[in-house]
C-alpha cells in the first residue's frame, strides 16, 4: 500500500512510485483518507472524462466552500471549465469557435511567434534566468504575457495582469491561506475591471480576437459580458499553470540528463517533442475531480449521486497499458498517449499553444544559462539549481532556488 496520502502527491519530490502503485490497484476503489473514489488506469480515466454521467463540480456546491461569497468565488462561478449548465454550454461554444484563432491550425504563426519574441525580449531585459528567483518570475510571466498581448493588452499593462493572475490562481487550491484567498479576491476584482475595459475598446478593431469573440457571442446568444471576461481570465489561468509547469518540469528533466541537455541545446527543433514527452512523464496537472450525476454501476462498483472521483492523470500517463516503457523519457516516442490536458468535453483547447510558448521560452533559457565553469562553455549549467514544488492539490509547479540561498 502507498504510504503517501494521495492528495499530497502533486507536490511530493517523487510521487511516481506511489502513482505506479495506484495504477496496479482495482479500476476504481475508495480511499478512506481522501474520502473519494480513486481512478488511475488510463482507459478508465478516459472513460470517466468522456462520460456525461460525471460533472466537474459537486451538485450542491457549484463554488468551492472556501471561496463562496467572495469576489474570487463569483468569478469562479462563471468559468465554463469549472461548471455545467446551459449558459456554460453556450459560453463553451463561443470560446471554442473563437479560439480557432488561437489554435495553431488557424493562427498566423508569424504573428504568434512575433508576440512571443516581443515578450521574451521584454522579460529578458528585466529578469536574469541565471538567478533562481528571477528564473521563477520569468517562467510564471511568459505564457500569461503572450496570451494577454494576443488579447490586446499593452506592454505597460502586462506586469499587473501577471501579478493578478499569480494571486488569483491561489483560490483554486483548498490549502490556500486566508491571506492568499484575500489577495485572490482583490485580484479577481482588478482582473474583471481590466477585462471589462479591454472589451469596451475592442469594438474599434474588427480584426482583433476580442472583436470577433464578442460578435460570435451575439450570434450564439451568450450575452453576459461578465461571463465573457471571466472566461478570458480563465484562459490566462490555464496558460499560466500549463506553460509554467511545462517549462519548469522540462528544466528538471534536463537537470537529470546532461546528455539530453546537450542534444536539445544543439538541436532546439527537438524541444516541442521533449516538452510533449515531459507533459506525459511529469504532468503539470496531476489530477482532476469528477462528481457522479446519477447513481450508476461502474466496473462492478455502485456509485451514488454526488460521489467524488479523483482521476490521477499523472498515474494514467504512466500506465504500462497506455505507453511502452512508461517511466522512461523518450523524445521520439511513437503513439504517445497522455491525458495531461484532459479528454472529452473538457479537453484544453490550448495544448498546442502551450507547447509552442514553452518551446520558445526554453530555447531562450538554454541560450541564456551560464555554464557551471567559466573555462568550458558547454559545461552543464544546472549544477547548483534546486527546487521544491508550489503547494497545490493538483498542480506540479516547481519553484527553483540555489544551494547558496538554501544555506543562508
Amino acid at each position: 500500500m502507498s504510504s503517501i496520502p494521495v492528495l499530497t502527491l502533486p507536490s511530493h519530490p517523487d510521487p511516481y512510485p506511489a502513482y505506479q502503485w495506484h495504477v496496479s490497484q482495482d479500476k476504481i476503489r475508495f480511499d478512506e483518507d481522501a474520502q473519494c473514489w480513486i481512478v488511475a488506469q488510463f482507459n478508465v480515466v478516459q472513460e470517466v472524462l468522456a462520460s456525461s454521467q460525471f460533472v466537474v463540480r459537486p451538485l450542491t456546491a457549484q463554488v468551492p466552500p472556501h471561496i463562496a461569497g467572495s469576489s474570487a468565488g463569483e468569478l469562479f462561478s462563471l468559468l465554463i471549465r469549472m461548471n455545467e449548465g446551459e449558459q456554460h454550454r453556450l459560453g463553451k461554444q463561443v470560446l471554442q469557435t473563437s479560439l480557432n484563432q488561437l489554435d495553431l491550425r488557424q493562427l498566423d504563426l508569424l504573428l504568434l511567434d512575433s508576440k512571443i519574441a516581443e515578450v521574451i525580449e521584454d522579460l529578458s531585459g528585466r529578469y536574469d534566468v541565471n538567478k533562481a528567483d528571477e528564473l521563477n518570475a520569468w517562467i510564471r510571466r511568459l505564457a500569461v504575457s503572450v496570451i494577454a498581448k494576443l488579447y490586446g493588452f499593452s506592454n505597460s499593462e502586462l506586469d499587473k495582469i501577471c501579478l493578478w493572475i499569480d494571486e488569483f490562481v491561489q483560490c483554486f487550491s483548498p490549502i490556500s491561506t486566508p491571506t492568499q484567498l484575500g489577495a485572490a479576491s482583490k485580484s479577481a476584482v482588478s482582473l474583471m475591471a481590466a477585462f471589462q475595459n479591454l472589451l469596451s475598446n475592442a469594438d474599434s478593431d474588427p480584426d482583433s480576437f476580442l472583436y470577433q469573440l464578442q460578435a460570435e457571442a451575439k450570434v450564439i446568444g451568450w450575452d453576459s459580458s461578465s461571463a465573457l471576461c471571466a472566461n478570458l481570465i480563465g484562459l490566462l489561468t490555464q496558460s499560466y499553470e500549463a506553460s509554467a509547469g511545462l517549462i519548469g518540469n522540462t528544466l528538471i528533466a534536463l537537470h537529470h540528463d546532461p546528455v539530453l541537455y546537450t542534444e536539445v541545446k544543439q538541436e532546439p527543433t527537438k524541444l516541442p517533442q521533449l516538452i510533449s514527452e515531459v507533459a506525459r512523464l511529469d504532468s503539470p496537472v496531476q489530477n482532476t475531480r469528477r462528481f457522479v450525476k446519477n447513481e450508476l454501476d461502474m466496473h462492478g462498483v455502485a456509485l451514488r449521486t454526488g460521489d467524488c472521483i479523483l482521476l490521477l492523470l499523472a498515474a494514467a500517463n504512466r500506465d504500462p497499458a497506455a505507453n511502452y516503457a512508461p517511466d522512461e523519457l523518450l523524445i521520439n516516442r511513437r503513439d504517445r498517449r497522455m491525458i495531461s490536458f484532459s479528454h472529452g468535453r473538457h479537453t484544453c483547447p490550448g495544448q498546442g499553444l502551450a507547447v509552442r510558448i514553452a518551446s520558445a521560452g526554453l530555447h531562450h533559457i538554454l541560450k541564456s544559462l551560464a555554464p557551471s565553469s567559466n573555462h568550458q562553455a558547454d559545461v552543464f549549467p544546472f549544477a547548483h539549481l534546486y527546487w521544491t514544488y508550489r503547494p497545490s492539490a493538483n498542480g506540479r509547479l516547481p519553484v527553483f532556488y540555489t544551494h547558496e540561498k538554501d544555506m543562508s
